[in-house]
C-alpha cells in the first residue's frame, strides 16, 4: 500500500499537466493507495482557494476516488458526510468535519462559529421518514 500526497490526487483531477496527470493516474488507478484526512483537507482547500472549483465539484471528484476499491481512507463515512456537508453549506470544510462527526460519532461539538452551530442544530432535527 502506498499513501498518496495532496499533489498526487490533485494532478489526478485537475488533469493540468499530461506527464503529472499519468503519473498520478497510474498509482491511483493501479496500485492500492491510503488517503489520510488531512490530505482531503488539503486538497479542498487547494481546489476551492486556488483553483475556485466549485463546492459540488470537489465533493463528486473527490467521493468518487474515495469510493475506488483500492483506495483506503480512515474512518470513510465521516469524510463523505464531511464533503456532503460542504458541498451544500457556506462553512469550511474544517467546520464540515466537526459537523459531520456531531451527525456520524453523536460527538458534542463546542464552538464559538454561529453558522456552525446553526447547521448543527438544523442537521439534529432532521428526521428520517420511514
Amino acid at each position: 500500500m502506498k499513501a498518496i500526497d495532496a499533489n498526487i490526487i490533485l494532478r489526478y483531477i485537475l488533469k493540468d499537466n499530461a506527464k503529472l496527470y499519468s503519473i498520478s493516474a497510474n498509482i491511483i488507478d493501479n496500485e492500492e493507495v491510503l488517503i489520510l484526512g488531512e490530505i482531503i483537507l488539503e486538497v479542498v482547500y487547494v481546489l476551492l482557494k486556488v483553483y475556485k472549483t466549485k463546492r459540488v465539484e470537489i465533493k463528486n471528484s473527490l467521493t468518487n476516488i474515495l469510493n475506488y476499491p483500492n483506495v483506503t481512507i480512515y474512518d470513510q463515512e465521516l469524510i463523505e458526510e464531511a464533503l456532503s456537508i460542504f458541498s451544500t453549506e457556506n462553512i469550511d470544510y474544517a467546520d464540515a468535519l466537526l459537523v459531520s462527526l456531531n451527525k456520524t460519532r453523536k460527538v458534542e461539538v463546542e464552538t464559538l462559529d454561529k453558522k456552525v452551530k446553526t447547521i448543527i442544530r438544523k442537521k439534529k432535527n432532521t428526521v428520517a421518514l420511514v
